[in-house]
């Protein structure tokens, strides 16, 4: 899973990604171009439990990659270049300034303003692409392609959800305005995760987060970034201590991820064994051979049947033995829909 993460100039969105990942990007000044990026492995209890179950000689768990887009050096603006290294990025995460910051001479505290400026910024992006898009096969209609006159149209209606302001994502897309959203790789239709960056004394930030609801809606979550900076700095034993200490009862990272899983309403399945425990987040509602697919494309192609097993009637009964003995054990067909912690072995033929 690849994550995005935005916002205004001195949001705080750079002490928030070595919050993230542990790492110590400098937040002092503004890199004119590139990206940050860190990679972290996705916390899961289960893992840790089927680790023990099995020992395995691999361990596989699910990650997250975080883009720290830098901002602009003489405006909040983000960039058209750096816009474009977010396209690849499933959901994006936005951070709003939620704390008066004297020292970066922006004091004011205006979450509605940032909100829709970088909103803003997303419609521009996508308003250029289509149009350019739309300019390119009009020069290719006049020989009066009717297939070519229809795409028109289904762009032009993009474009005028964009024109009135309006994100993509606040519109029901269909599957011929999908195939173009995934061709031009546009930004307005991906998911956002919203970060309110408060103030130490303001944890855990109930207060805030309804306040950005009520202009966002929901996907809102609090984190103080200059505290889970320190945090990511301390050992287990010392940062829980500390967490204890401030009333902070889970991390931002747990929070975040948790809430991304959410928004983009995923599910985790796992394969495991003496030789390998792996993790695999997917789509809720996939289907068992495009589940499959994720380990690999034969297995997928030559897909069988899936044996499968739950994670909750494994722990609780002790061994894959003892959960057959019980008649938990399942073979599913290709109609089957992935449960969050299956455990699947899946047979096939190619």
């Amino acid at each position: 899973m690849k994550l995005g993460i935005i916002g205004s100039r001195s949001s705080g969105k750079t002490s928030l990604f070595n919050g993230l990942t542990g790492l110590n990007v400098d937040i002092s000044g503004y890199q004119k171009g590139g990206v940050n990026i860190g990679v972290v492995k996705v916390p899961d209890e289960r893992m840790e439990r089927l680790i023990k179950m099995y020992q395995p000689k691999k361990i596989s768990h699910t990650s997250i990659e975080f883009m720290d887009i830098a901002g602009s050096s003489d405006s909040d603006e983000i960039g058209t270049q750096k816009l474009g290294q977010l396209r690849e990025v499933d959901a994006l995460v936005l951070v709003v300034r939620c704390f008066e910051s004297a020292a970066s001479g922006i004091s004011k505290i205006d979450p509605t303003g940032e909100i829709e400026s970088i909103e803003m910024e997303l419609i521009l992006a996508d308003m250029d692409s289509l149009g350019r898009k739309i300019e390119r096969l009009e020069k290719q209609a006049r020989s009066g392609d009717a297939k070519i006159k229809e795409q028109i149209k289904i762009l032009e209606g993009l474009k005028e959800t964009l024109d009135n302001n309006l994100p993509l994502r606040s519109r029901k897309i269909t599957p011929q305005e999908q195939a173009i959203i995934d061709e031009l790789q546009l930004l307005t239709p991906k998911k956002i995760l919203f970060v309110a960056n408060i103030a130490e004394q303001d944890i855990p930030g109930e207060e805030t987060v309804r306040m950005i609801s009520d202009i966002v809606g929901k996907n809102v979550i609090a984190v103080c970034a200059k505290i889970e900076a320190e945090l990511c700095q301390l050992e287990e034993d010392e940062k829980k201590e500390y967490m204890k200490e401030l009333g902070i009862e889970n991390s931002g990272l747990n929070k975040l991820i948790n809430t991304c899983y959410s928004l983009l309403d995923l599910v985790t399945f796992f394969t495991c064994g003496p030789k390998e425990v792996k993790a695999y987040p997917i789509a809720r509602h996939t289907k068992a051979p495009r589940a499959a697919g994720k380990i690999h494309s034969d297995i997928e192609r030559g897909f069988i049947r899936a044996e499968v097993i739950n994670y909750k009637d494994l722990i609780a009964l002790g061994s894959e033995a003892a959960v057959k003995e019980k008649g938990l054990f399942r073979v599913e067909g290709k109609e089957y829909e992935v449960q969050d912690g299956d455990i699947f072995c899946f047979r096939f033929n190619v």
